[in-house]
């Protein structure tokens, strides 16, 4: 089948991987001169399973009010834009459950697991050089209850995968020196072996190289203006 892939960040790039791995004919259109330009040029490159609750959470509606119009807020929210928000709100306000929180949070961490798999299955079969570490995240905590609270919330999810061990003070200095110094300020952590960072342009970079290298025609300075439809299908990008 003749794919095309309309964006070449890492997300686009890896598809046009797996779709090329399967035996498609691949083409990615891209608006910018190279390949991961935006969002994946600029992140930070954490592939990981340690973050994987979403912000519809119970008590979160309560928060957002408590936060409104504070521009330092960890969830911004402006009075200008609640007009606009209506609808995403009331879909927000119902996935603060209890129940729909843990299930969201389930999915995003078999979404996380799937992704680590990946980085390591295209890495080892690239051959990619892209300044890993695979030393995993390290969570700190101030409080004592805090810690508790988040390693309950992971032992909760260690059956579908999570991989995590508690630090104590002590622990987490061993885990990372440069905590010495502030060290009586931390309660714990907790130490997430499995993730892993990098330099997210050079994985790109790779990734999309090794693809022109096995047939995947990148059209870098394309930018896409809409698709043409026939007989209810795509039929082409324009």
């Amino acid at each position: 089948m003749r794919v095309s892939v309309l964006g070449a960040g890492v997300v686009g790039t890896m598809t046009a991987y797996y779709l090329m791995k399967r035996g498609h004919a691949v083409e990615v259109f891209e608006r910018h001169d190279d390949v991961a330009q935006e969002a994946s040029f600029a992140n930070g490159g954490i592939v990981h399973a340690s973050e994987v609750m979403p912000w519809s959470q119970p008590g979160m509606p309560r928060n957002v009010l408590r936060w409104l119009g504070k521009e330092d807020a960890p969830v911004l929210l402006r009075y200008g834009a609640i007009p606009r928000v209506g609808r995403w709100g009331v879909e927000f306000l119902r996935n603060c459950t209890a129940e729909r929180f843990r299930a969201n949070t389930l999915a995003n961490l078999r979404l996380a697991l799937l992704s680590q798999r990946a980085f390591k299955e295209v890495r080892t079969d690239v051959g990619l050089d892209y300044d890993l570490n695979t030393k995993g995240c390290l969570k700190i905590y101030c409080s004592a209850a805090a810690l508790d609270a988040a390693a309950r919330l992971s032992e909760s999810m260690r059956s579908f995968g999570m991989n995590f061990t508690v630090a104590d003070r002590r622990g987490c200095v061993a885990l990372e020196p440069a905590l010495r110094e502030t060290a009586d300020g931390i309660a714990g952590g907790i130490h997430f072996p499995g993730d892993e960072l990098g330099d997210s342009y050079k994985f790109t970079r790779g990734v999309a190289d090794h693809c022109r290298r096995s047939g995947v025609a990148f059209h870098t300075g394309s930018d896409v203006q809409g698709l043409e439809a026939s007989a209810g299908a795509i039929a082409a990008v324009r």
